[in-house]
């Protein structure tokens, strides 16, 4: 992505601003959910830290020497959590007690993951290339293949079938019509964003107001305590307090892969692919300690 137009800066920039707004913040009270229902000890949180980082550094590695594998993990990975994400907070947080399937989970982390692809393919696979460029491999063909018109008809056919067994878990769930309506919807509020966005501005704004602001309200209700205020809503300033050092240490993170990888050059798009190396590090401890504390 040399040169830069404008609507690669702006959605970029949009993309970035998760690190200071929802996106990186929503895993950096993993602490608390891991060791809830007590506080960790000083001991205990030097003990998480030292584990987090450890599997963080040995996945920034593997990006370093197998870039094309881990840059297809990152997909799926990402698919897998984001859709365990909205399916724990309908089973958890939705009000409405509804029992969703797990075809819902597999549905919802496919249109972030899937639907830019369709919409903006060329934008898409640029994204990928440069996060594998940036640690001094070539992508090859692997990325460039989702641009072929074989490709974009797989897309959709595999959309067509997931959508299939999703209506399908739906139904047999025995949920309202007023519960069937808002799914809809939400689905064709998400299609429509990813179809008529960048894929940068669309997956950011996603990640930032949609994943992590239903993955926080998941979280505080689990805690409860200071992480709820008096209308038992989520505490805003207290979660921002306790996830401000390890939102820092991950910012810090993404400065050092950078540095390392540019030499103190400035370049957006390999700030943007340093931001995706460390989500990559980062979502595999985060999804495990979800998965563990939050099914």
């Amino acid at each position: 992505m040399e040169g830069l137009s404008d609507p690669q800066v702006w959605s970029g920039l949009i993309f970035l601003s998760s690190l200071l707004l929802l996106g990186m913040p929503h895993g950096a009270v993993d602490h608390d959910l891991y060791y809830h229902p007590r506080r960790p000890s000083n001991l205990q949180l030097l003990a998480f830290c030292s584990i987090y980082l450890a599997i963080a550094g040995f996945l920034v590695a593997l990006w370093w020497f197998l870039p094309v594998l881990s840059a297809w993990g990152l997909i799926f990975l990402t698919w897998y959590h984001w859709g365990e994400g909205d399916w724990t907070f309908e089973k958890q947080n939705g009000g409405e007690g509804n029992p969703v399937k797990f075809p819902f989970a597999v549905w919802r982390g496919a249109l972030p993951m899937m639907v830019p692809a369709l919409g903006n393919p060329e934008l898409y696979v640029e994204v990928m290339e440069a996060a594998i460029r940036i640690v001094g491999h070539e992508p090859g063909g692997a990325f460039r293949w989702l641009v072929t018109q074989q490709a974009w008809w797989s897309l959709i056919l595999g959309l067509v079938i997931l959508f299939s067994f999703h209506g399908l878990a739906l139904r047999r769930a025995n949920l309202s019509s007023h519960q069937l309506r808002r799914y809809g919807l939400e689905d064709l509020f998400l299609i429509l964003l990813f179809v008529s966005l960048p894929p940068l501005a669309s997956i950011g704004l996603y990640f930032s107001f949609w994943h992590s602001r239903r993955h926080i309200i998941t979280v505080a209700r689990k805690l409860g305590g200071d992480y709820l205020n008096e209308e038992k809503k989520v505490a805003w300033l207290h979660f921002y307090k306790r996830a401000a050092p390890f939102s820092i240490g991950g910012i810090l993170m993404i400065v050092i892969v950078y540095l390392l990888a540019q030499s103190l050059q400035w370049d957006l798009t390999s700030l943007i692919s340093a931001y995706l190396i460390i989500l990559w590090a980062l979502t595999w401890p985060h999804a495990i300690i979800c998965k563990k504390k939050l099914i």
